[in-house]
């Protein structure tokens, strides 16, 4: 792979990230905390019924998938380019919920949302999956 296409990846990916993670901020109400966790996952904490926090992670997940025109427009100046790959373009978002709660530990429901991250990513992609407790 040629060095200018190396860069327009590293470009495109370091674009993505940063347009991830403003949306997730723009979503967020306090105290919902939100970080980056591992290359491309965040862990987000809401302090609310895991269906609430569904309910948002969903949202989340809507705006995210939207951006892959964003991404596009950003690497792309010439407008044939820019009309071949906008069409093609997705960004999809895979979210585990897990509750936690009184006496369940910290890694015990990161161990979970995980799961159901992998869950939600094997069942097709850009979904939310949550746990029942």
């Amino acid at each position: 792979m040629s060095g200018r296409y190396t860069f327009k990846l590293q470009q495109w990916y370091t674009f993505t990230l940063h347009l991830t993670a403003n949306t997730i901020k723009s979503k967020l109400q306090e105290p919902d905390i939100a970080g980056r966790y591992g290359g491309e996952e965040f862990i987000l904490f809401f302090l609310k019924p895991a269906d609430s926090s569904r309910d948002d992670c969903e949202e989340i997940r809507k705006a995210i998938a939207s951006l892959g025109h964003r991404v596009v427009e950003s690497l792309c100046q010439d407008p044939k380019t820019l009309r071949h790959y906008d069409s093609k373009t997705h960004l999809t978002v895979s979210i585990g919920v897990a509750e936690g709660g009184k006496g369940i530990g910290l890694e015990t429901v990161i161990g979970e949302a995980d799961k159901l991250l992998y869950k939600a990513k094997n069942g097709g992609r850009n979904k939310v999956e949550s746990g029942d407790r």
